[in-house]
């Protein structure tokens, strides 16, 4: 499970244990080692924001490994502490929602 804040990004493992990669790029799954090194070959890009460079590593995972797909729910917390939402399906298409408060 990954559990984040506006400030930091936790892997809970099975066991309990929280890990903090160095360089923050976080997956799990069957396809996270094919996610993992996508996101970060991807963040080199300039102009890259974060939600671009995950669902794009989300894309190649599910291109390489057959148990990912690339339907993705996401959700977004900005330095303000706002909640974003959406998801992204098989074409790419990306439907953004307002949060339910």
């Amino acid at each position: 499970m990954i559990v984040a804040d506006a400030s930091t990004c936790l892997e809970v493992s099975g066991r309990g244990e929280l890990l903090e990669p160095a360089d923050g790029v976080h997956a799990i799954g069957s396809g996270s080692r094919f996610a993992i090194a996508a996101a970060r070959a991807l963040m080199a890009v300039p102009g890259l924001q974060p939600l671009d460079v995950a669902q794009r590593a989300m894309r190649i995972a599910a291109e390489k490994c057959v148990y990912t797909n690339s339907n993705m729910i996401w959700e977004c917390i900005g330095q303000d502490g706002q909640l974003q939402s959406g998801s992204s399906g098989q074409g790419g298409s990306v439907q953004q929602q307002q949060p339910q408060l």
